[in-house]
């Protein structure tokens, strides 16, 4: 299916507790007929993250949907963070929609403060730019200054952000 045939979402994922929610949504992604492709985004922490959280360590980035999923899947797409040339990181390209699950304090900052030093913080900077959905789950539990200071300034760029239930990582329950 090409992507003018379905909608074409990109995820990103960053170091902040919840690897089970982005696995989740990919693989929802991944079954929805209506989604064409899937450009995914991963972090070096979002990396760390499904490792320590999930076990998913993949030698080569192209397994990592695969990995994720836990099926075979063409739809999705992994883009390397730095390359800050991808066709995601253009208003040209048409990407309908874009989701940060979960999206760290620093992304968030990033984001808010309109900077793009890398992939995920472009690309969620062209979609604002050209006024296409930004959905960016925040930690619910802890919320820190930056939270507090940069969710509201996130959605008066026209981004949603949604607080996801409390996820902590197996240190945090120590």
């Amino acid at each position: 299916m090409a992507p003018s045939e379905g909608k074409v979402v990109t995820v990103g994922v960053t170091g902040a507790s919840g690897a089970i929610l982005a696995q989740a949504a990919l693989r929802l992604l991944d079954a929805d007929p209506r989604v064409a492709q899937v450009h995914l985004v991963v972090t070096e922490t979002g990396l760390r993250l499904f490792a320590h959280e999930l076990g998913i360590v993949a030698a080569d980035p192209k397994q990592l949907p695969a990995l994720i999923t836990g099926t075979r899947t063409t739809k999705i797409e992994v883009l390397s963070n730095k390359d800050v040339g991808a066709s995601i990181a253009s208003g040209s390209y048409p990407v309908d929609a874009m989701v940060v699950i979960p999206c760290s304090m620093g992304t968030l900052a990033a984001i808010a403060g309109g900077t793009s030093d890398d992939l995920l913080a472009r690309a969620a900077d062209v979609v604002l730019k050209e006024g296409r959905r930004l959905v960016l789950a925040i930690r619910h539990a802890v919320q820190p200054y930056s939270s507090g200071k940069h969710a509201p300034r996130a959605a008066g760029r026209g981004r949603d952000h949604a607080r996801h239930p409390v996820l902590l990582s197996s240190a945090e329950n120590d």
